[in-house]
C-alpha cells in the first residue's frame, strides 16, 4: 500500500485509504512554492528550518502567511500565559538562635514576603494592533518586604567610667591598669638615651590620676555632651568588663523591580528586541544605638534603570549582523545626608557642621558615629554601542566586532562630613610603656591623637570612554583540525572631570612653601591637560587550536594563548579633586605627648576657602595622586588540554593553565610611595616625634600619598594542573 500510495494520483490515494479502512486525513491548504531566480537552493539547514516552520504553523504556534488577513483573525483567542507567586517566611517557623536565648530574648525577628508575577504572549491591542505570529512580550514584576533581626555584642565603657572613675579598669589579661595625667608630662633628667625606654629608664615622666579618677572639672564639655547619647552597658558576658553591650535590632529591605521585553519579527530575516529593566530599593540598617550617635551605616535608597535595544539581521544564510544599544543608570543616596539638624553643634563641637553625628573612635571600645564613606550621593550613567558581523564562507567563519562604552559618574561621597576623632591609650599612658592608659580616658579629656574632616562643596562629574574593535577567524582546516585567531584592539580614554575639577600630586613639581619637589597640579591650568594620563591603546591577540590526532577521534588536543588587559576603573568620591575639595587632618607633634585636636577648642578651619588652587594646598595632610603612566594590568594566559575517550565509558582529561600578570593596581600605602623606611624602626621612640619622622619620608611636606588603588606595581603568577577521570554508566549518570 505505501508504494502504491507513493505512485498513485490524489484520487487513487483517497480511494485506497478508504478501502483499507484508513481515516481520510484533514484537507490541507496547498501553498505553491514560488522560487525566485536569484534565490539559491536551500541547504540542509535551510530545509530543516522550513520544516520547523511548517510544523509550528500546523500546531498553531505560528500564523501561516496565507491566514494573516484581518478576516481570518476574528474569533481567535489571545494566548497569554503567566504565573503569580508568593514566598513566605516567618520567625514562627524558626528555632530561636542561642545568642538570643542566652540574652533573655524569646524570638529573633524574621519577616520575609517575596512576591510577584510573570505574563507573556503575543502583543495584541484590540482594534489597534494584532501581533500574533510577529510580536511577543514578557513582563515580570517582583517585590520583597523583609525585616530581619541581627544580634550584636560590643564593648562600651562602664557606668562609672563615663564620669571619669577608672578604678575598675583592667587590662585584657585582668590586671589593674593605671591612667596618667597628660598635663603632668615632664622630661626625665635621669633618662639614658643609649638604653631602651622602660620603667627604669623613662624618657618622660607622668603622674597617675589619684585613685585612677579624672576630676570632673577636667572632663571635656564636648565629651560630656556626647556621653549623653552613648548607650549604657546592658550585659555582662565578659570577662574583664568586655562584651557588655548586646542588642538585637532589625533591618528592613524593600526592593521592587520589573523586567519588560518585546520581540518583534520583521519578516523571516530580521528580529528586534527591546528590553527594559527597572528597580527601586530601600535599605534600613539596624540601629545599633537607639540614639543620634548610632554606630551603624545610615539608611539608603537605590535606583536602577536599564534599556537595551537589539537588532539581528540574517542577510543570507552565511551573513548575520547584530547591533545593540544599551543605556543604564544607577543611583545610591543616603537618606539623611541633607537634613536640617546640626549635630556637631548639638554636642558643642565647632569648626564642622552638618546633619551627621561626629565619629568618635576609642581604642578598646565601640565608638560613636558612622564609619567612613557612609554618607554619599552617587549617580552612574553609562551608554554602550555594540556591533557584530558574522560571515561564513567555506571553511572560515569570520567575525567583525565593535564595542563602545561611555561612563559618567556624578559623585558626592563624604568620608567624614562632621569629622572623625581617634583616641588612643598613649595620651593617658606612661610614655613608652605598654599596658598603661586608656582610649576612653583620652576621650573624656578631649585629646584626639588624630582627626580628619572631609570638605566637598560640589559633586565631581567624572567621565571615561572605551572602544573595542576585533576581528576573528574560526577556520576548519580539516575535519579533525580547527584553528581560531582573534585580534582585539582596546582604546581607553583617561579619567576626566566635566568642569576640570581634578588635581594630582606631581613628584617633580616644586612646592612653593618648601622649595622642594612634590606639589599639587591642576587639570587645565598652567599647561596641564584635562587629564593626567594618556589614551591607552592595547592589542589583545588570541590563538587556539583543537585537533583530533587519531582517525577514530578518541583523542582531542586543545591549546590556546590569550593576552588581556584590565580597565582602569573610575573611583567614586572626592579622590584626586583636592583644591576643589579638601581633607583637614591636623597631625600631633608627638602622639604620646600632645593631641592633634582638643574637642573643646573645635576643629581648625581651612586656611583658605575652596577652591584653593595652590600647589601647597595638601601640605601636612594626605595627598591624592593619579599615576602619570599609560601602564595598565596585563595578563598572559596559556592553556593546554588533552582528552582521551577510553573503553567502557571512561574519559580521562589532563589540563594545565599558566597565567602571568604585571602592572596590577595597588594603593599608595602598599607601594610605600611616602612611607618611612622599615630600617627606621631602629630609631625606636624617636619615631614618635613628628618632625623627625617626616625627615625620613621621601616627601616630608605631605603625609600619605593615596593613589585610589590605581598605581600599577603589582605582579601576578598562577599555575594550575589537573587530571580528571569520568565514568559514564548510563543516561544521566
Amino acid at each position: 500500500l505505501p508504494e502504491a500510495m507513493a505512485q498513485a494520483p490524489a484520487q487513487a490515494v483517497a480511494a485506497a485509504t478508504q478501502s483499507a479502512g484508513v481515516p481520510e486525513p484533514a484537507p490541507t491548504v496547498e501553498v505553491p512554492e514560488v522560487r525566485r531566480k536569484d534565490r539559491p537552493e536551500l541547504t540542509e539547514i535551510g530545509k530543516a528550518v522550513q520544516a520547523f516552520r511548517r510544523i509550528t504553523t500546523e500546531n498553531g504556534l505560528r500564523v501561516a502567511r496565507t491566514q494573516q488577513s484581518p478576516a481570518s483573525k476574528v474569533g481567535r483567542a489571545i494566548s497569554w500565559h503567566g504565573r503569580f507567586f508568593e514566598y513566605f517566611r516567618n520567625d514562627i517557623l524558626d528555632a530561636v538562635p542561642h545568642e538570643v536565648v542566652q540574652r533573655g530574648g524569646d524570638r529573633n525577628l524574621r519577616r520575609r514576603n517575596q512576591f510577584g508575577f510573570t505574563v507573556n504572549g503575543p502583543v495584541v491591542i484590540p482594534k489597534v494592533y494584532d501581533g500574533r505570529g510577529r510580536s511577543f512580550f514578557t513582563f515580570s514584576y517582583e517585590g520583597t518586604r523583609e525585616r530581619v533581626g541581627r544580634s550584636y555584642l560590643y564593648t562600651v565603657p562602664t557606668s562609672q567610667q563615663r564620669f571619669g572613675d577608672f578604678s575598675d579598669l583592667v587590662s585584657k589579661a585582668g590586671g589593674s591598669l593605671a591612667i596618667y595625667d597628660p598635663a603632668s608630662t615632664r622630661s626625665n633628667p635621669r633618662h639614658d638615651p643609649s638604653r631602651p625606654v622602660r620603667r627604669s629608664n623613662l624618657e618622660y615622666e607622668r603622674d597617675p590620676f589619684p585613685d585612677n579618677r579624672i576630676p570632673g572639672y577636667r572632663i571635656d564639655r564636648v565629651a560630656r555632651a556626647a556621653n549623653q547619647v552613648y548607650p549604657q552597658p546592658n550585659a555582662a558576658v565578659g570577662p574583664f568588663l568586655r562584651n557588655n553591650y548586646w542588642i538585637n535590632p532589625s533591618e528592613r529591605n524593600t526592593p521592587d523591580g520589573f523586567i519588560a521585553r518585546i520581540d518583534h519579527n520583521l519578516g523571516t530575516r530580521q528580529k528586534i528586541n527591546v528590553d527594559l529593566r527597572s528597580s527601586d530599593g530601600f535599605q534600613e540598617t539596624p540601629d545599633i544605638y537607639p540614639t543620634i550617635a548610632d554606630f551603624s551605616r545610615p539608611d539608603r535608597e537605590f535606583k536602577n534603570r536599564r534599556l537595551r535595544v537589539a537588532d539581528t539581521i540574517n542577510f543570507t544564510a552565511a551573513i548575520t549582523y547584530r547591533t545593540s544599544f544599551k543605556a543604564g543608570s544607577d543611583e545610591i543616596d543616603t537618606i539623611s545626608l541633607l537634613g536640617d539638624a546640626n549635630l556637631p553643634k548639638a554636642v558643642g563641637l565647632s569648626g564642622v557642621q552638618g546633619s551627621v553625628f561626629p565619629s568618635f573612635r576609642f581604642r578598646g571600645y565601640t565608638g560613636m558615629g558612622p564609619s567612613s564613606s557612609s554618607y554619599l550621593r552617587n549617580a552612574l550613567v553609562d551608554y554602550e554601542f555594540d556591533n557584530d558581523l558574522i560571515v561564513r564562507k567555506g571553511s572560515h567563519t569570520w567575525r567583525l566586532g565593535s564595542d563602545s562604552e561611555f561612563v559618567n559618574w556624578g559623585t558626592l561621597e563624604l568620608d567624614y562630613p562632621s569629622g572623625t576623632f581617634s583616641f588612643n591609650d598613649r595620651i593617658t599612658g606612661l610614655p613608652g610603656i605598654t599596658n598603661t592608659g586608656d582610649g576612653f580616658a583620652a576621650f573624656l579629656l578631649g585629646q584626639a591623637w588624630r582627626a580628619e574632616v572631609t570638605d566637598q562643596a560640589h559633586p565631581a562629574y567624572l567621565r571615561r570612554a572605551s572602544f573595542q574593535n576585533s576581528i576573528s577567524d574560526h577556520w576548519q582546516v580539516r575535519p579533525n583540525l580547527t584553528l581560531t585567531f582573534r585580534l582585539r584592539i582596546n582604546v581607553g580614554s583617561p579619567r576626566s572631570e566635566k568642569f576640570d575639577r581634578q588635581s594630582t600630586f606631581d613628584p617633580l613639581a616644586i612646592n612653593s612653601a618648601t622649595g622642594t619637589p612634590g606639589a599639587l597640579v591642576f587639570a587645565g591650568r598652567n599647561g596641564e591637560g584635562r587629564a593626567f594620563q594618556p589614551f591607552r591603546v592595547r592589542a589583545e591577540p588570541l590563538v587556539s587550536v583543537s585537533w583530533n590526532p587519531t582517525a577514530k577521534r578518541h583523542t582531542v588536543v586543545r591549546g590556546s594563548f590569550n593576552r588581556s588587559h584590565s580597565a582602569i576603573t573610575l573611583r567614586t568620591g572626592p579622590f584626586a579633586t583636592q583644591g576643589f575639595s579638601g581633607r583637614r587632618s591636623p597631625v600631633s607633634p608627638n602622639r604620646q605627648l600632645q593631641a592633634a585636636v582638643t574637642l573643646r577648642d573645635g576643629f581648625p578651619p581651612l586656611a583658605h576657602p575652596l577652591p584653593d588652587l595652590r600647589g601647597d594646598f595638601a601640605n601636612d595632610t594626605d595627598v591624592d595622586m593619579i599615576p602619570r603612566t599609560s601602564a595598565q594590568p596585563t595578563f598572559d594566559t596559556a592553556i593546554m588540554e588533552i582528552e582521551r575517550r577510553l573503553p567502557v565509558g571512561f574519559v580521562v582529561r589532563a589540563r594545565g593553565r599558566s597565567t602571568r600578570g604585571r602592572d596590577l593596581l595597588m594603593g599608595g600605602q602598599i607601594v610605600g610611595l611616602n612611607n618611612v623606611p622599615v630600617g627606621a624602626l631602629a630609631y625606636r621612640d624617636r619615631l614618635n616625634d613628628e618632625e623627625f619622622r617626616r625627615s625620613l619620608r621621601p616627601f616630608p611636606q605631605v603625609q600619605k600619598i593615596r593613589t585610589g588603588y590605581q598605581y600599577p606595581a603589582g605582579r601576578y603568577r598562577y599555575d594550575q594542573g589537573e587530571v580528571n577521570l569520568q565514568k559514564r554508566s548510563g543516561d544521566g549518570l
